[in-house]
């Protein structure tokens, strides 16, 4: 039960990560994205 909590919680915040990485793809060659990136 505890495994299914934590996965659910690792899948939502896969899913927040993505969605920054595309909205910083939109804003292309941002300094921030080459920062990101160096990480």
């Amino acid at each position: 039960m505890i495994l299914l909590y934590y996965t659910q919680e690792l899948e939502g915040l896969q899913w927040i990560i993505h969605k920054v990485e595309m909205d910083l793809k939109r804003s292309s060659d941002h300094p921030a994205m080459q920062l990101y990136l160096a990480c």
